[in-house]
């Protein structure tokens, strides 16, 4: 009897050790995400170059390389995955069963890409590769405590049934400077989707994410010019004047008032373009506002023909927005000029410019102001 139970216990010793040694990714009670490890199995990520470049200040990009832009390298992205078994993603329901906001890191002494703990490609009941679905989004955020996480506010739960998502809001608070600005508090958002991959035949071969950017940008150059009309005012200031002295016009200040969808949901299947949803809770609209100072002198008459033209530019201005309309709400900025003419005239003038044509993922637009003062 004794060495019975003595064979018994290295039998259930033994079972015990098998059951230690299997790569089990469960996040759910679903037995297809369970496999043996493998040596070779496991699965690896690599990262290509985006396809869309940026010039907004907190851009991110493999490298970091440009002005005033942040590297992936260095804030990691998160992944979800779904082991839809023996059936394609478009024949299936997709859950989190594989990896939920799954942190992988860039380990420059490994030069690669990676993450703890590894899971291993699974197989189906017949020991065939199933299929699995990689959703991708950057920078990674565990939602809560880390510097993004006032951007990248929320996730779909691992048990949750369909595509993941995330909740992404404007970071940063309504004025542009300041450590709470949004200038500072900027966060920009890239994702990327792979369906149906199966294991690799090789064993060095990785999940390549060739992220897009979810955001559109607008003003990261603006550019004040004047009208041909207000050229001809000018020129006629200057004859009316009877004098010899030039007339001049200064923009003294630029006010522009973004106002932008404030939060929605990216749901993390999209293919050429992002898949944005509207969240219909709290103020739909946000504002976000930038003040220069120019003081620069922008026009000026030097004759009853002649009027010579200095442009204001100024660059690094750019601010990310989520290119989604929520109901009746147009996104638009309202620029404000304020002028000073060498005559004693001083004022401001308004103009309201539409964010519709150009709110695409992915485009970054300058902003061309063109002034026209029609009481001068």
């Amino acid at each position: 009897m004794e060495e019975r139970r003595n064979n018994l216990t290295l039998l259930l010793a033994a079972l015990f050790g098998t059951a230690l040694m299997a790569g089990c990714s469960l996040i759910d009670d679903d037995d297809s995400s369970c496999s043996e490890e493998q040596p070779g199995d496991a699965i690896g990520f690599s990262v290509a170059m985006p396809g869309t470049t940026r010039t907004a200040s907190n851009t991110l990009t493999v490298n970091g390389t440009g002005t005033n832009e942040q590297s992936l390298k260095d804030t990691g992205f998160g992944v979800f995955a779904s082991h839809t078994g023996s059936h394609p993603y478009v024949s299936s329901t997709t859950t989190s069963n594989l990896m939920w906001n799954q942190q992988v890191e860039w380990k420059g002494t490994a030069a690669s890409w990676t993450y703890s703990p590894v899971v291993y490609w699974p197989n189906t009941d017949d020991g065939v590769s199933g299929y699995v679905t990689f959703f991708a989004y950057a920078p990674y955020s565990n939602g809560s405590s880390d510097e993004f996480s006032a951007s990248i506010v929320d996730f779909s739960l691992s048990g949750e049934i369909g595509d993941p998502w995330l909740t992404y809001q404007l970071g940063g608070t309504a004025d542009a400077d300041g450590a709470d600005g949004w200038k500072a508090r900027q966060v920009d958002l890239l994702y990327d989707f792979k369906k149906d991959q199966v294991k690799p035949a090789s064993t060095s071969a990785k999940t390549t994410f060739s992220f897009r950017h979810a955001l559109a940008c607008v003003g990261d150059q603006i550019t004040l010019t004047c009208s041909e009309a207000l050229q001809t005012r000018l020129k006629a200031l200057y004859a009316s004047a009877g004098s010899a002295t030039s007339v001049t016009l200064t923009i003294d200040r630029l006010l522009l008032d973004y106002e932008l969808t404030g939060k929605a949901r990216l749901v993390l299947n999209g293919s050429i373009q992002p898949n944005w949803k509207p969240l219909q809770s709290g103020e739909p609209m946000i504002h976000r506002r930038l003040e220069l100072a120019p003081s620069q002198v922008v026009a000026t008459a030097t004759s009853a023909s002649a009027c010579t033209l200095t442009d204001y530019s100024v660059s690094d201005q750019g601010i990310f927005y989520i290119p989604l309309e929520v109901g009746a709400n147009s996104q638009k900025v309202t620029a404000t000029v304020y002028y000073t003419v060498s005559t004693g005239k001083t004022g401001f003038v308004t103009t309201v410019v539409s964010l519709s044509s150009v709110a695409s993922a992915g485009n970054g637009s300058d902003l061309r102001l063109t002034l026209s003062i029609p009481d001068l």
